[in-house]
This record gives structure tokens, C-alpha cells and sequence, in this order.
């Protein structure tokens, strides 16, 4: 979502991705108290689905799946070009 919205490289702080990911305050609470008890040390192991996660993902995962429908891999540049561009950045 991140890479989607800014066309760049998402920040490690999970904190900071899903305050600025578009979702329900329900899903961002849910998420929240997860990681509050993963924090906490306790041992987790399997839990029951919680439902609004699990259609987030869902929703998240068709729309991915979509968009990237409409890549063309014949689109993508050669690799010699990508090459050069690698070439030219570790020259700076």
C-alpha cells in the first residue's frame, strides 16, 4: 500500500505504516491489540481469526492482484539498461 500511494520503499516501523494505510479504526484497533500482546511476551500460539483483519487482507490481496493483472513483462526494461542504471548510481 505504501509503495502504492508514494512509489517508494516502505519504512521498517510497522507503527508508521498503518497509521498512514487507508483502514476502518476497527482493523488499525485490532492490529493494535495484537501487537500490544505480542509485546508483551506472552506466548501466543494459534488464535481464532478476527474477522475485520482477515477481510482487510483479503481486500488488499484482490486489489493487488488486479492491478498487477495489467503488468506486461514485455513492458519491463532490458536488463543491460537496468544494468547501467545500477552502474550509474554506485558511481555517486
Amino acid at each position: 500500500m505504501w509503495i502504492d500511494k508514494y512509489n517508494a520503499t516502505p519504512p521498517m516501523e510497522f507503527e508508521k505504516l498503518m497509521y498512514d494505510a487507508d483502514m476502518e479504526d476497527q482493523v488499525r484497533d485490532e492490529i493494535s491489540r495484537l501487537l500490544e500482546r505480542k509485546r508483551s511476551g506472552v506466548e501466543m500460539g494459534l488464535d481464532m481469526k478476527i474477522n475485520c483483519i482477515n477481510s482487510f487482507i483479503e481486500s488488499k490481496l484482490d486489489y493487488f492482484e488486479k492491478k498487477s493483472s495489467d503488468y506486461n513483462p514485455k513492458d519491463k526494461p532490458s536488463a543491460d539498461y537496468l544494468d547501467n542504471v545500477f552502474i550509474q548510481i554506485l558511481k555517486l
